[in-house]
């Protein structure tokens, strides 16, 4: 099955969504329109055209061949999780707004360098960037066994997926929502993709945004909350992928 195939099963039935035989070439395959996508989805489509050059047929679940080699290669993810947690050269202990109190509160622990978050980090720490990324590959290293162990097919998912499971992971968000890991684990990826959002964290970030919107007023959590989304979104469209799959 070619790339165009796929991405037509994935646009639907509606003509106007349909790939265009006479769109300009990228490699052996023409540029795709991805309108009907999430904007997420799309730009990964767009990205992986180039790269893929064997398609399940149908009847396989899975959209794209996975290589399930590198699924669990830390480097996979750097670029992913750099992005979502930024930088702090200096040991610093982030703020968290509760709704409930109307009141800025400080995390438990501080923060350093890519994410690195704990016990361990103490006050006065200094890191460069050069010195933060094997920590960084050193924390997703750490954490990637125990994604496989509770995602079932974590390694065959494609990577847009992957990457928001990682980047959930990471801070905690997938991992403190057992309910989404048991729907996606029974295949349920839509129910997964609403039951994701159902938790006193996202509550807690929309409000926080809100407020600070409102007052005029930088926030940190902007962030958290379009990751948050983002999962939600990846998981909305694997379900779509899924079920715009040619099965036997």
């Amino acid at each position: 099955m070619r790339f165009k195939d796929v991405l037509n099963s994935l646009l639907g039935n509606n003509p106007k969504s349909k790939v265009d035989q006479n769109l300009p070439m990228i490699g052996s395959e023409p540029s795709y329109p991805v309108q009907s996508l999430s904007p997420e989805m799309g730009d990964y489509m767009l990205g992986m055209q180039e790269k893929i050059s064997n398609i399940p047929e149908a009847g396989d679940k899975r959209m794209f061949e996975v290589n399930t080699s590198i699924a669990l290669e830390p480097k996979e993810y750097v670029d992913v999780i750099k992005p979502l947690e930024g930088f702090h050269g200096k040991a610093t202990r982030l703020k968290k707004y509760n709704p409930r109190t109307d009141k800025y509160e400080f995390e438990e622990y501080l923060t350093l360098g890519h994410g690195d978050y704990g016990a361990h980090i103490k006050e006065g720490d200094t890191i460069t960037e050069k010195e933060a990324e094997p920590k960084l590959l050193e924390n997703i290293a750490e954490r990637l066994p125990v994604i496989e162990k509770n995602i079932q097919g974590f390694d065959s998912m494609p990577k847009y997926l992957r990457d928001n499971i990682v980047g959930s992971w990471f801070r905690g968000g997938l991992s403190g929502s057992p309910k989404t890991i048991g729907l996606m684990n029974e295949g349920k990826f839509e129910e997964a993709s609403e039951e994701f959002l159902l938790n006193d964290e996202y509550f807690d970030v929309v409000e926080e945004v809100k407020r600070a919107k409102k007052l005029g007023i930088k926030t940190e959590k902007g962030g958290v909350k379009t990751r948050m989304e983002n999962m939600a979104n990846a998981l909305k469209d694997y379900a779509k992928q899924l079920k715009n799959t040619p099965s036997n």
